[in-house]
């Protein structure tokens, strides 16, 4: 499996071009240049694995590129990056299940990486669906993600979900004693793993299959969530997450697209484990996790310990009940700047009343100094416990 994976950068403005190829190869990325419709023909011949494409060239039209990539290579996915508004109406391109997503310019760097990353993993995984690796039969590709893909799968005539992990970006040194301590946590509200490793010189966790979707999935259907539900959910979660630092392991990547669930049976789970670190190991001091959802001192590299936890749980708190992340700034480093130094700033017009004790949680769930929040998941539990009671 080639781990480094190719990506060709079809763009005339240098500018813009720089962007893509400084973002890609910080990411793990091999970038082939392309200034040109020639240029980009040219290119072809090194079989990238993923095509971006701007389709307004010099010389050769973006559709004549298209059009040629459908001869030569059928299964090379493209990514549209345009400024041209409704681009993605037009029926030629809608057309051509080659582009998987489309980009209008001038994209986040978020954005942009996040489009990558899904579409690379979409399309590495997407022959794997019939094939049985470690015992379990792939039955259906679910999704894919930054983190890896996941399949619904049989072990054993046992439904399964099994995640294949990026290992750029995922699986950076999972160690036994981690590995164990996420094999045996047994809660109602943290997703049961049965195996992890690697198969194929691939990644993978093997975990319990839940029917159920993502917070973050819920917030991009109805943009918010309901006061009582969200307390209902952050209140499971921080008791899920009591266990795991009970057990001295951190979470580090809290956020809406990491917990499940189901409103038909209240079920509340917190998944991907990913980049989980045991407190006071080596592996603490770095910048790792989703910048709109880190810590202050997580920004910083510094060590971490449960106050961290509770600060992106207070991050996804307040998004849920808002519709907006309370740090959103033109890219990722100067995002993890706020949280070290801007204060929380409410919307102007909220999407529903927010009783000032359930801001005061937030505040204190999403203080700058650790020693200034919550000391502990159980006292988050509790003080949206009487919340929800008064």
């Amino acid at each position: 499996m080639n781990l480094m994976k190719t990506i060709l950068v079809v763009e005339d403005d240098p500018l813009i071009f720089d962007f893509y190829h400084e973002l890609l190869v910080e990411h793990g990325y091999q970038v082939l240049p392309a200034f040109n419709g020639n240029e980009a023909m040219e290119q072809l011949q090194h079989r990238p694995d993923l095509v971006i494409l701007d389709m307004l060239l010099p010389k050769i039209h973006g559709r004549s590129i298209l059009l040629h990539i459908k001869k030569v290579a059928r299964n090379l996915p493209v990514i549209i990056s345009t400024s041209k508004i409704g681009m993605q109406d037009d029926p030629e391109i809608r057309l051509s299940n080659q582009v998987k997503r489309f980009l209008h310019k001038p994209v986040a760097p978020d954005k942009f990486l996040e489009a990558v990353h899904q579409v690379i993993a979409e399309n590495a995984h997407k022959n794997l669906e019939g094939k049985t690796i470690q015992g379990c039969y792939l039955q259906q590709f679910i999704e894919a993600g930054s983190s890896g893909a996941v399949y619904k799968a049989i072990r054993q005539e046992t439904v399964v979900a099994v995640k294949f992990l990026s290992l750029k970006l995922e699986y950076q040194g999972i160690n036994s004693a981690e590995a164990e301590i996420l094999c045996t946590m047994e809660h109602p509200n943290i997703i049961h793993i049965f195996e992890m490793g690697i198969a194929e010189e691939m990644p993978f966790i093997v975990m319990e299959y839940v029917e159920a979707e993502t917070v973050h999935k819920l917030l991009q259907k109805q943009g918010w969530i309901s006061l009582a539900e969200a307390c209902y959910i952050i209140q499971h979660v921080a008791e899920g997450m009591e266990l795991s630092h009970t057990k001295r392991l951190l979470h580090r990547d809290l956020k809406p697209s990491n917990i499940l669930y189901n409103r038909s049976t209240n079920c509340v789970k917190i998944i991907d484990f990913g980049i989980a670190r045991l407190m006071d190991s080596s592996g603490n001091a770095e910048v790792i996790g989703s910048p709109y959802y880190m810590s202050p001192e997580q920004c910083q590299g510094f060590a971490l310990n449960p106050m961290s936890d509770i600060y992106s749980l207070g991050v996804t708190f307040f998004q849920m009940i808002t519709g907006i992340v309370p740090f959103d700034r033109a890219n990722a480093v100067e995002t993890m700047l706020a949280h070290i130094q801007a204060p929380i700033e409410w919307p102007q017009k909220l999407v529903q009343p927010i009783p000032d004790s359930v801001k005061n949680i937030l505040n204190k769930m999403m203080a700058k100094e650790p020693n200034s929040r919550y000391l502990s998941m159980k006292q988050v539990s509790l003080a949206l416990q009487e919340v929800q009671v008064n």
